[in-house]
């Protein structure tokens, strides 16, 4: 296993750690494997005379790994919007799989299982062995068959949704961008900076007002644009202690990383000019950007494909997908909630007749993402 496939999988799998041990806190949804109740019935295609049906097992062991991979569904799972939200992307998921060409099936089916084995194999390392790790699985009502099912199921849907995308429209995407911004797919950039603060970095107290702030750091940009040396007042005004003794630099850095208004102007800033005063949460910034890395059309296609394939998925979602659901019936799970008015909205929330519901796409891209957390 290459270093850098043994470092992605590492983060993942204490993202799971932490994730299995709040669902077991939570319980789970151990009754997916035993209800099996129709919640949704569907339609390959528009005029197919045989419908297919998703069981409320199968809809609980999809919710139950989303909350493995993904964090932040732990906060949501038990939401009633939330829920019918994630069974229409399931089903969503299992009509785009059913239209992979047959000549991409089985080698889609087998690079999935094979992220699978290794998503696996590094899991059941990092828990003491594959016993503790299918015991921890089954307190939260998954097995590893359902993982598997999951990353296949999703890498099938992502794989006919990237079919449906060709090397022309990536072109022709990413020249329009950067025809509209040069600096659209930049996320690397070298920039000297210096930060007169308004609060203390550790204790978070006020140092200094805004208006102090500002005035000092327009007092520092005027000895700039009278010549001063931007590294030396770096070291005398800066207040940023992790970039001070570099002159205020810091070469080759991810733009993404920092608070919007710093990087926005750091996108916006002619090269090696100071800017006036920039605000951020930490004070007021005088900003020198000295390179910025615009990356080549190879070096970011498929990153523009897999913008397109969400687009397209979300097309699917909107024109497609409500044509092919032919209704729902997702029962309320028992939260201890005692208001009534709630409990109806719940309802409400959980039984449809031929809807594909507007939230079908708002809680999670389901064009892909299954095998990228398997890598």
């Amino acid at each position: 296993m290459s270093q850098n496939k043994r470092r992605l999988l590492s983060a993942r799998i204490a993202v799971v750690m932490l994730i299995l041990m709040l669902v077991a806190a939570c319980g789970g949804n151990k009754q997916a494997a035993e209800d099996d109740r129709t919640v949704a019935v569907y339609k390959l295609t528009a005029d197919a005379a045989e419908e297919q049906t998703i069981t409320l097992a199968q809809i609980n062991r999809y919710m139950n790994v989303n909350m493995l991979l993904n964090p932040l569904f732990m906060y949501y799972g038990q939401d009633p919007a939330f829920r019918q939200s994630m069974l229409e992307q399931y089903v969503a998921l299992k009509i785009l799989g059913s239209r992979i060409d047959e000549s991409a099936y089985q080698k889609t089916v087998d690079l999935a299982e094979a992220d699978y084995e290794s998503f696996m194999d590094y899991f059941a390392e990092s828990v003491g062995g594959k016993n503790e790790m299918n015991k921890q699985l089954k307190e939260i009502g998954i097995t590893g068959d359902d993982i598997k099912d999951y990353v296949i199921t999703s890498a099938l849907a992502s794989e006919y949704l990237s079919s449906t995308v060709s090397d022309d429209q990536v072109k022709e995407e990413y020249d329009g961008k950067v025809a509209e911004d040069p600096n659209a797919y930049v996320t690397t950039a070298t920039v000297s900076h210096i930060l007169i603060g308004t609060v203390d970095p550790m204790t978070r107290e006020e140092k200094r007002t805004k208006e102090e702030a500002l005035a000092l750091a327009n007092e520092v940009l005027e000895k700039l644009r009278g010549g001063a040396d931007f590294a030396a007042m770096a070291k005398q005004y800066s207040e940023d202690e992790s970039s001070k003794d570099n002159g205020g630099m810091y070469k080759d850095a991810n733009i993404n990383e920092w608070v919007e208004n710093f990087r926005k102007a750091v996108l916006e800033l002619p090269l090696r000019q100071v800017s006036e005063p920039v605000e951020t949460e930490y004070g007021y910034h005088l900003i020198r950007v000295e390179d910025r890395k615009v990356p080549t059309f190879d070096e970011v296609k498929e990153q523009v494909r897999t913008e397109l394939v969400q687009l397209a998925f979300a097309d699917f979602m909107e024109n497609e997908f409500p044509d092919l659901l032919v209704s729902t019936d997702l029962p309320v799970e028992d939260t201890g909630e005692t208001d009534d008015g709630a409990a109806g909205d719940a309802e409400d929330a959980g039984d449809t007749e031929g809807s594909g519901s507007d939230n079908a796409g708002d809680n999670g891209d389901a064009s892909g993402t299954a095998g990228a957390d398997a890598e």
